[in-house]
């Protein structure tokens, strides 16, 4: 997770949540941040 405050329009990253691949949470807010989802390599759980 990497805390800084993204902006969605700058970016262009999303905000909404996806199953994978990154999104910017709580945008435009001193909290915004940006967590990747998906699976480990191989399939790993």
């Amino acid at each position: 997770m990497i805390l800084w405050p993204l902006d969605p329009k700058t970016t262009g990253l999303p905000t909404t949540h996806k199953p994978t691949g990154a999104y910017i949470m709580w945008a435009g807010t001193p909290y915004a941040h940006l967590p990747r989802h998906g699976a480990p390599l191989n399939g790993l759980p």
